[in-house]
């Protein structure tokens, strides 16, 4: 196994070999940890990168991005099924499901949005 620069949770993958940054990843450094799958977010790169590794033979198996809550959900699935255990995929999308909607009613959440802006100038944070 290895990660990605910026793949540092939990604590424990930290000790695992670091084959660059997500957007600039190199074939010989993925393929230097001998992997016999490669899972990769969407928009991991350069695309040069992918395509001698799709044409190593190896699998490549690309994770969908995004972060509401069915993004999260189709995530978990496709890295379940990359791993060949969709069943406790689909169950944990559908549990971590139901504990968004119990949080939402617990808080009295409903859709909102909410932006948040934090500007860096001169080492000032101005977040508001």
């Amino acid at each position: 196994m290895a990660r990605d620069t910026a793949s540092n949770h939990p604590v424990a993958a930290q000790s695992l070999p670091d084959v660059g940054y997500v957007r600039r990843l190199s074939a010989e450094g993925l393929l230097s940890v001998s992997p016999d799958l490669i899972r990769a977010e969407e928009g991991a790169g350069p695309p040069e990168t992918f395509e001698v590794l799709e044409g190593s033979g190896l699998p490549v198996v690309s994770i969908p991005m995004g972060y509401d809550l069915p993004a999260v959900q189709a995530k978990i699935r496709a890295v379940a099924e990359a791993l060949d255990v969709a069943q406790d995929g689909e169950y944990l999308a559908s549990q971590v499901g139901d504990d968004v909607s119990e949080a939402r009613q617990l808080a009295g959440v409903k859709d909102q949005k909410v932006l948040f802006v934090l500007s860096v100038q001169g080492g000032d944070y101005g977040g508001r």
